[in-house]
């Protein structure tokens, strides 16, 4: 394939990576859909171009780019699981923050204050041993990192031929799609759980 076909190529790829992953994912907040849609993009790119010839890189420059690449792939997991905790979490305070604000008031603002207090100190408490116990860093950083690295830096793809090519970098821009897509709807369920 010529240069200037496989530059157009590389554009076209970022391009369609970035405008699915803004029509994909919808949290509905621009704020929140296009640093996803970047992302995606990102991702998507650091990985593919990681894996195509690299010989005509600096040693610094491929470094740099497994690294890139390996941190976005294991990254996104583990946005994602953390979301989804802080999700659970921050329903659980609403929860009883709407459970606090339903009860009668004795008159005693101090001990209603301090009732308020000690609910948010327990959960707070019951929440951090519930991460500690999840293994959160094990599971959802440690494991993924070593996943990618593996994929990414020790396994090479080989194309034999244009279609192989163009399989590969499809598969990886739908699952930097469905990622993109997972991380803004939970960035929306984080802030309906968050919302007044």
């Amino acid at each position: 394939m010529p240069e200037e076909r496989k530059v157009l190529w590389k554009v076209a790829t970022i391009v369609m990576t970035a405008l699915a992953a803004l029509f994909i994912a919808k949290a509905g907040i621009p704020a929140i859909d296009f640093p996803c849609a970047l992302l995606c993009a990102l991702a998507s790119t650091a990985v593919v171009e990681s894996q195509r010839n690299l010989g005509k890189f600096s040693l610094g420059f491929r470094k740099g780019l497994l690294r890139a690449a390996t941190r976005l792939a294991s990254g996104i997991p583990a946005a994602l699981a953390g979301g989804l905790f802080l999700s659970a979490v921050a329903s659980m305070a609403r929860g009883a923050a709407d459970s606090f604000a339903q009860q009668p008031s004795q008159g005693h603002a101090l001990a209603d204050a301090r009732d308020a207090v000690v609910a948010g100190l327990v959960l707070l408490a019951a929440s951090l041993r519930v991460f500690r116990g999840l293994q959160f860093r094990a599971l959802m950083i440690d494991e993924p990192r070593k996943a990618a690295f593996a994929l990414i830096v020790k396994r090479r793809f080989v194309a034999r031929c244009d279609a192989e090519c163009f399989l590969f970098e499809a598969g990886v821009m739908i699952v930097s799609l469905c990622c993109a897509s997972s991380l803004a709807g939970l960035a929306k369920m984080l802030f309906k759980a968050l919302a007044p």
